[in-house]
């Protein structure tokens, strides 16, 4: 028997380099997660995946190089590799698994007596850890035959495959009513609130003032006293468009730098929808995300806040963005761009992993206020299936 260790920077990657140095016969008989480099509680640490896995000597010996014929006999000898496919994941996902189990176990020892930010970050990294063994369960346990025509289409909508062994299970006649029922849980439709105040964050150049404007210019033409004001106003006439089609819309426009005197404007509007547009905060700027939190603390019980969010960006950057974002607790969010979107399954995966603030908007254009449509669970299953429903 020979064994031998193999890292990666992910598990494709370190199984890649099993099967490439001892073959298809190999079997992996553990896993394990490592920090490379020093950093708090392993945040900015790299990590990467550890394999160790085995094969017969005897076995290596006597498999044939390719293109070689192997006697029906032989064939008949040697086990059917679907076991060998049933090991593989056992071995991947049992550690995995108990992994999860022990941190979730300490994590609520741990926040007790840390920063709570701490303890969300470990939040994550199980929550990362759960998605993990959850494809490498959909994804290999398919693998005993040839990859069925509706699994390939999913797979090119980029569903993840935790999600897709589902859908692919059912007729395409049923498959958006399926997923319909996945979302449901995840979208909520915006509730009109006569003196509520939403403020719109997000990263900039995503359409945060464009989708304000839309929801706004929908509140004009129900006849709502609606007033928008705009934060932005260190960037050089950034508050201009908005202030001209506020205008042009008979709807009251303020402007404010601080989170003292935005409170002091709304006070002074009274009570009636106020619509807050936000400056899009730098990553490189760590007090951004604060200056955003005292601004919701300064506006008091009326104000929520609207995460905004592209569906043209990479999944891995969306949750990337959720994840920085949910230091002020987003209340509700929006996906713009979506018309432009190759397919939606970044929007899919994030939305069924429940990791998102109830989805009330989505953007289809750039056309104000008419481009923008109710999250609902039908329209929305049937943009990320597209082709494939």
């Amino acid at each position: 028997m020979q064994i031998k260790r193999f890292e990666g920077k992910d598990m494709q990657e370190a199984l890649r380099r099993v099967r490439e140095e001892l073959g298809p016969d190999a079997l992996v008989l553990s896993t394990k997660t490592l920090r490379k480099g020093r950093a708090t509680f392993g945040r900015f640490a790299r990590s990467t995946i550890e394999i160790t896995a085995a094969v017969d000597r005897d076995v290596r010996r006597a498999r044939p190089d390719a293109g070689e014929h192997v006697p029906a006999e032989r064939d008949r000898r040697r086990p059917d590799p679907s076991w060998n496919e049933l090991r593989m994941t056992q071995a991947l996902i049992q550690p995995l698994e108990k992994e999860i189990q022990e941190l979730r176990g300490s994590l609520d020892r741990f926040a007790r007596g840390h920063d709570p930010l701490v303890a969300q970050d470990l939040r994550d990294e199980i929550a990362a850890l759960r998605r993990v063994a959850l494809d490498l369960g959909a994804d290999r346990s398919g693998r005993s035959g040839d990859e069925t025509r509706s699994e390939a289409e999913l797979r090119g909508l980029g569903i993840a495959p935790r999600h897709r062994s589902a859908l692919a299970a059912v007729d395409s006649g049923e498959r958006v009513a399926l997923l319909a029922r996945m979302l449901d849980d995840a979208l909520s439709p915006p509730r009109p609130e006569s003196d509520r105040i939403t403020i719109y964050a997000g990263p900039p150049g995503v359409g945060k003032t464009t989708t304000l404007a839309k929801v706004a210019g929908r509140s004009a033409t129900e006849a709502t006293d609606a007033a928008v004001v705009s934060t932005d106003v260190h960037r050089h006439a950034a508050e201009a468009p908005l202030e001209v089609w506020a205008r042009s819309h008979s709807i009251d426009f303020e402007a404010a730098v601080s989170p003292r005197s935005v409170a002091s404007v709304v006070s002074r509007l009274g009570r009636r929808p106020v619509f807050v547009d936000t400056p899009g905060p730098s990553r490189s700027d760590p007090d951004s995300i604060r200056q955003l939190a005292e601004l919701r603390e300064a506006l008091g019980e009326r104000a929520r806040i609207c995460l905004v969010l592209p569906a043209t960006h990479k999944e891995s950057l969306l949750r990337e963005q959720i994840e920085r974002f949910s230091a002020v607790a987003p209340d509700s969010m929006a996906f713009t761009h979506v018309d432009e979107s190759p397919d939606l399954g970044n929007v899919a995966n994030l939305l069924l992993d429940g990791i998102c603030p109830p989805l009330h908007w989505i953007a289809t254009g750039q056309r104000v206020p008419t481009d923008l449509a109710v999250a609902d669970p039908r329209d929305l299953a049937d943009r990320i299936l597209g082709a494939a429903a």
